[in-house]
């Protein structure tokens, strides 16, 4: 069941079902898999819908705050927008435990936020990785425009002993490294908007109108990976030189990718630019299409 509902409803929903609760024990809060596999404990006091003004400014993926006075200057930043959002009570003691934060964006986060559980944290190689999970026979989202941008955030305690070794993205850093998951492929299309996040990056919505294969691409469908007159959403790694606002239309080099394996969307770099009917490249080189080149890197 699919169900679309208002900020405040979803709020009360998602503080009911959308977090697991498992209380923090020092004794048993480490369960092992194997030597370099283990699941922590966490005491999640927050799972609800975060506003966010006109661009999305909240960061993605993990951060980890580690006292009082980091969790009141990320509070302070991120969520004075957010009078309504309740929460349970702080860890007691920072000195055993710290807060983590986690949000992703959503597939299509211009059009709307959805909501998700947490299942487990999980430490791997001395690096922490979050698993979600969908929420059992219901999707819960919220409509996003471009004056009321909201975001699914989950705020959770753990014990400082349990992740003393473990590398966790710091603000500053979160989300810079990019990792392709599948193929990089070219596509063309007409610019629908651009919406910029506060990270420097970009979210550019593209009307498909051609994909490009090569050589060795096996599939020969024209509607692959994205279908004619689809209108998809790309995640910009950088801000291109040129002016996007007079420009309609655009070749994009384009993968599944994931940010510090956590937060995972499309990623897309922009290579070349329609000007007169004719395409250039970032550096107003005409180029001869189709693509001949196809870099294993953005």
């Amino acid at each position: 069941m699919k169900r679309i509902i208002s900020y405040l409803s979803a709020l009360t929903i998602i503080f009911l079902v959308g977090c697991s609760y498992n209380p923090i024990n020092s004794k048993n809060s480490v369960e092992q898999q194997s030597k370099s596999e283990k699941n922590i404990s966490f005491n999640c006091f927050y799972a609800g819908f975060v506003l966010e003004k006109d661009m999305f400014e909240l960061p993605r993926g993990i951060v980890l705050l580690n006292n009082e006075s980091e969790w009141k200057a990320f509070k302070d930043k991120y969520f004075s927008k957010s009078s309504d959002m309740n929460y349970r009570e702080l860890p007691e003691d920072f000195t055993k435990q710290s807060i983590i934060y986690y949000s992703i964006l959503s597939p299509n986060p211009t059009i709307f936020s959805k909501a998700f559980q947490i299942d487990k944290f999980q430490i791997s190689n001395n690096k922490l990785s979050i698993i979600t999970k969908e929420l059992d026979n219901i999707e819960v989202t919220v409509p996003n425009h471009d004056s009321s941008m909201h975001r699914f955030v989950i705020l959770a305690a753990v014990n400082k002993s349990d992740i003393l070794k473990v590398n966790i993205p710091s603000e500053q850093g979160i989300n810079d490294k990019w990792k392709s998951v599948d193929r990089l492929r070219y596509i063309q299309g007409k610019i629908v908007s651009l919406k910029k996040i506060s990270d420097g990056k970009s979210i550019l919505s593209l009307k498909i109108e051609k994909n490009f294969h090569d050589g060795t691409d096996p599939v020969g469908n024209p509607d692959y990976p994205f279908k004619i007159g689809q209108v998809v959403e790309l995640f910009l790694n950088s801000q291109p030189k040129i002016d996007l606002a007079k420009i309609k239309r655009v070749i994009v080099y384009e993968s599944d990718v994931t940010a510090d394996d956590n937060d995972s969307f499309v990623g897309a770099s922009i290579k070349y630019y329609e000007s007169d009917g004719k395409f250039f490249d970032m550096d107003g080189k005409q180029i001869s299409l189709p693509p001949t080149q196809y870099p294993n890197t953005f």
